[in-house]
């Protein structure tokens, strides 16, 4: 008997760069006794993707926020890729035809990984997306385009989609 944790549901869909969603599966249990067993999948600080179990309970507890304070949720899932290739945490969506058709949230490997406060801050942006029923166009996003703090920039667009995201 083995278990297998699949980081993937109606919230989020936790990704490597290929596109592939991880997957941890627990030692195998021989000769199971009848009654309970217990199996551990543990991501304890030995294991290279100890970052997963972080980032998949953080967005899930901003989705319950929405959920249980304002009775509202996005109505469909997010893609999450870790690790990023850069050297910063982002979000972003790709559009056709004016109607936003994918949207990622890349978190970079090392500290971001544990800033809740990133993870909270690039899925602000995915809720903004989708309070604007998915519409690119509907979106302020501003002219500003380089590295920022949100209190450096004079763009509204810009500062009011990053303040949304900060709130």
């Amino acid at each position: 008997l083995y278990v297998v944790v699949r980081l993937d549901n109606n919230v989020l869909s936790i990704e490597n760069r290929h596109r592939q969603v991880y997957e941890l599966s627990s030692e195998t249990v021989r000769d199971v006794p009848e009654g309970e067993t217990m199996i551990d999948v543990s991501l304890d600080a030995l294991n290279p993707n100890r970052g997963l179990g972080h980032i998949f309970n953080t967005i899930q507890l901003e989705h319950a926020f929405f959920l249980n304070r304002l009775d509202w949720e996005r109505d469909r899932p997010v893609r999450v890729v870790w690790p990023g290739t850069t050297g910063g945490s982002y979000y972003f969506a790709q559009q056709f035809g004016g109607q936003v058709s994918t949207e990622t949230i890349t978190i970079a490997h090392g500290e971001d990984q544990w800033r809740r406060i990133t993870m909270f801050h690039e899925y602000g942006h995915a809720v903004m997306t989708a309070a604007y029923s998915y519409n690119y166009n509907a979106i302020p996003i501003g002219s500003y385009q380089g590295d920022h703090r949100l209190e450096t920039v004079s763009d509204p667009g810009f500062a009011f989609n990053e303040g949304w995201a900060e709130f």
